[in-house]
């Protein structure tokens, strides 16, 4: 049976086209894709994440035992830090079970936003590698999703919406003064949120400044409720959320990611730390690092007339080709830039920004021309 968040109704009055995502009922656009992805390029809006996962790791080996499971090095996050992760096989070149932000309240308490269809998978990974961890009794899994609900709140002018709807009551200041990638607590007891601790992050996955709220199920519904109804917050669905992401050349999982692929294929090498000591999955990124015959995530741009490109489409290294090279794992048209794009596999020896594919659509071949991964740059 599929889930719904505490947002749903308030999704069927917005008059959202509601779809299946990761387990989830979940509006996929209301207004359209077009007009809510531009809304968030140049204005605000909010989305329902409720449906990512939380998960709290918390006590005195809690930092210990993430830095053996995760790949980036939880020793650099001080309180109210985060940084982006992965969860990774030891077989499969690394393969990766999920990528996550982690974020670190204090010293013996971490905060992990899941992916939804990965949530049920990475926790049961987690509690494998808690049960051979010398520290186990000094780790707690606590799974908060059950309780809370989130937002992201996204766009350039998404501080000004931020600091009217919260105003100075955090410690830090102003929500506008939280730094990029951190976090910050205020409770809501006796505000018009009703009771209970927000959770605000600077943070999203859309490629422009934003926050994420975290907070009870009670509390988000009415944080949603002043979003959109005094402050005129434009509800943004999962499709833009999607042209969002890919304009900013962010990996997404099922996409670019899964259990067959390496954070260095699909270019996040940033976020693995391999100098930090051993970690799930470290030999074999290892491996995969060496071996000059792996793939390697590129992004496309569509040359001339095309029609928009789309996950699984296959990729030639020339127009008269017989066997493909590579295959597409996200395509769209491009909002911002009013043509397809595209991010997909190639051959690391084969790949140069600025030589021509091929991508195959409906029988035919259709020229693109390699460029970096994020197209924002090209965004007027």
């Amino acid at each position: 049976m599929l889930k719904r968040t505490a947002l749903y109704d308030s999704h069927i009055d917005a008059g959202a086209r509601i779809v299946e995502f990761g387990g989830w009922e979940m509006p996929v656009q209301y207004s359209g894709i077009r007009p809510e992805h531009l809304e968030v390029r140049s204005g605000v809006g909010v989305f329902d994440i409720s449906h990512m996962g939380q998960l709290m790791v918390s006590g005195p080996e809690s930092a210990a035992f993430l830095n053996r499971a995760l790949t980036n090095d939880i020793a650099k996050l001080s309180p109210g830090l985060g940084q982006y992760t992965l969860l990774c096989h030891d077989q499969n070149s690394g393969g990766t079970i999920d990528d996550l932000y982690v974020f670190c309240l204090n010293p013996s308490e971490y905060l992990l936003i899941l992916n939804a269809s990965r949530f049920d998978d990475d926790r049961k990974f987690l509690e494998g590698l808690l049960a051979s961890y010398p520290g186990r009794a000094d780790v707690t899994l606590n799974n908060l999703s059950s309780s809370n609900s989130a937002l992201a709140l996204q766009g350039p002018g998404s501080p000004a919406i931020a600091d009217a709807l919260f105003g100075a009551v955090i410690d830090s200041g102003a929500p506008s003064g939280i730094p990029r990638n951190h976090i910050a607590a205020l409770q809501a007891g006796g505000s018009v949120f009703g009771d209970g601790t927000i959770l605000l992050s600077r943070t999203g996955y859309t490629g422009e400044d934003g926050f994420e709220i975290m907070a009870p199920h009670s509390v988000i519904q009415r944080i949603w409720s002043e979003l959109t109804d005094r402050h005129n917050v434009l509800p943004i669905g999962l499709g833009a959320r999607d042209t969002l992401r890919l304009e900013a050349g962010y990996p997404l999982y099922g996409h670019e990611l899964d259990e067959k692929t390496s954070p260095i294929e699909a270019g996040v090498k940033w976020a693995v730390a391999m100098d930090k000591g051993d970690f799930s999955g470290r030999e074999s990124i290892r491996a995969c690092m060496d071996n000059p015959d792996r793939r390697m995530l590129i992004g496309l741009e569509m040359v001339d007339k095309a029609p928009p490109p789309r996950q699984g489409y296959a990729l030639f290294s020339s127009a008269d080709a017989d066997e493909p090279s590579g295959v597409v794992t996200s395509g769209t048209l491009s909002p911002s830039l009013g043509k397809g794009i595209a991010l997909g596999f190639v051959p690391k020896s084969d790949a140069a920004v600025g030589r021509n594919w091929w991508v195959e659509i409906r029988g035919r071949k259709f020229k693109a021309v390699q460029c970096r991964r994020s197209f924002l740059s090209k965004a007027g």
